[in-house]
């Protein structure tokens, strides 16, 4: 379980940055998630997911930004990643999807 895996990373976040590199978000999951928001069990386990990688770099340093030179290169790269993700999220149908399921988690008229 993908998620599992991220809470339980290294401390240098060698999970996440690999998903990261790897460009899942942008090219498998968030995809995703139009096609896929009808199914209830899926959809929250696939946006949940989203929310953890898209988590502030600074929330996974409770110290602050690392000051060690190694440690500071992966804060800089985990911000260029997350930075990467914005763009998977300018899609129409994304957002159309997000408001679709929490219209239904919300039980609300649009």
């Amino acid at each position: 379980h993908l998620i599992w895996i991220l809470r339980r990373d290294l401390d240098n976040h060698e999970y996440r940055r690999h998903i990261g590199r790897a460009k899942v978000l942008q090219t498998d999951l968030v995809p995703m998630l139009p096609e896929y928001i009808e199914n209830e069990e899926f959809s929250d386990v696939l946006i949940r997911l989203l929310v953890v990688l898209t988590n502030p770099t600074l929330l996974l340093y409770r110290d602050g930004a690392p000051k060690d030179n190694h440690g500071r290169k992966v804060f800089l790269e985990l911000i260029d990643i997350l930075q990467g993700y914005k763009e998977a999220f300018t899609k129409d149908r994304i957002w159309a999807a997000l408001a679709m399921r929490l219209h239904k988690v919300l039980n609300v008229s649009i």
